[in-house]
């Protein structure tokens, strides 16, 4: 058998490939138009690769992150989320359909703080023991907790103890909890959050859905749907 691949390209020297192509591939222009964002926002949501989030199903965020990365031998192979192709970005329109299975949350969940992340990055400053900012489906649930909950500048907080905690990436909710405790940064002015991830009202309405993007900055007092 010579070594060729099959006209549908689904098998080489007459074998099945052992991780099939996928078959259809849609650019940041398809995001934006499917999901209503912006071209930067949807960039962020590809680069992020939160679609294979949502494909592995909550249960995948295992604290030690053992749910990601390769896949185990044996185990099915792992699609690709996102390719580049020169300074162009793609994902399978299957990962898009995912996104836009995605739910909105209540029109007016009441207030709650809104912190917004980007895809995920390494820390900037040499004191920070983070090992990422920002989200990425690679990192595990403790990583992604210590990105989401600090740091950020806000002021006059006592109000919201007790309050709804959600961060997100251009709108798709990655952490949701209720605030227990906030606490200030010893050398800057920034705060960090202690959040019950537990809490089932909290998960009930935020949980795996979308919230509006709202103007402003990284970090947000909600009050209601259109502030």
């Amino acid at each position: 058998m010579r070594s060729t691949f099959s006209p549908d390209l689904t098998s080489f020297a007459g074998r099945l490939l052992a991780a099939p192509l996928v078959n259809d591939w849609v650019s940041t222009r398809a995001v934006t138009e499917q999901l209503g964002l912006t071209q930067s926002l949807a960039a962020q949501l590809m680069v992020s690769e939160l679609a294979g989030d949502l494909a592995d199903g909550p249960t995948k965020s295992s604290g030690d992150g053992s749910a990601h990365g390769p896949a185990a031998r044996g185990d099915e192979p792992e699609p690709a989320w996102v390719i580049r192709s020169r300074s162009k970005l793609l994902m399978p329109q299957s990962g898009l359909d995912l996104l836009s299975s995605v739910s909105w949350a209540d029109a007016d969940p009441g207030p709650y703080i809104n912190v917004r992340l980007g895809p995920g990055t390494l820390p900037d400053r040499p004191e920070d023991s983070r090992r990422y900012l920002g989200f990425h489906r690679i990192l595990t649930a403790q990583e992604r907790y210590d990105a989401a909950t600090r740091w950020w500048f806000f002021t006059r907080l006592e109000k919201w103890v007790g309050l709804p905690f959600v961060a997100s990436i251009a709108g798709f909710v990655t952490l949701a909890g209720r605030i227990e405790r906030v606490t200030s940064h010893p050398s800057r002015d920034v705060v960090a959050f202690e959040v019950d991830e537990s809490d089932e009202h909290v998960q009930q309405v935020f949980a795996r859905r979308r919230i509006p993007v709202h103007p402003g900055g990284p970090a947000l007092k909600i009050q209601h749907r259109g502030a």
